[in-house]
């Protein structure tokens, strides 16, 4: 039994991207808004809010794949950075690189026990 506390969990793909997918986050206007709803209406907003925007882009994406990639896939970290050279965006790879590298400091530090 005490074996079984220690043990890391391997999460599917599937798993990881349910987990992943929404992070909600409301202002405090917005929350003073959602409050005065009637509980209909407050669903309907937090479903609107909640859904994938058709103009922006998700730049975390590309982080949360490839953190996955190297925490679960078990793909070497130098290989993971390599990969964010077909990136041609510079908002975008800079800061995924930070964390990538960050990650990768992070991985290190913390004691794995099995």
């Amino acid at each position: 039994m005490e074996q079984n506390k220690n043990r890391v969990k391997v999460e599917t793909e599937v798993e990881f991207q349910r987990r992943s997918v929404v992070m909600p986050t409301f202002g405090f206007s917005a929350y003073l808004k959602l409050i005065s709803l009637s509980p209909k209406r407050q669903r309907y907003e937090i479903k609107s809010r909640l859904s994938p925007s058709k103009e922006g882009y998700d730049f975390h994406r590309s982080l949360q794949l490839r953190a996955h990639q190297f925490l679960v896939d078990g793909i070497p970290l130098v290989d993971v950075v390599k990969s964010t050279d077909a990136i041609g965006r510079a908002p975008e790879k800079n800061p995924l690189k930070k964390g990538l590298f960050a990650l990768g400091i992070g991985v290190r530090k913390m004691p794995v026990t099995f």
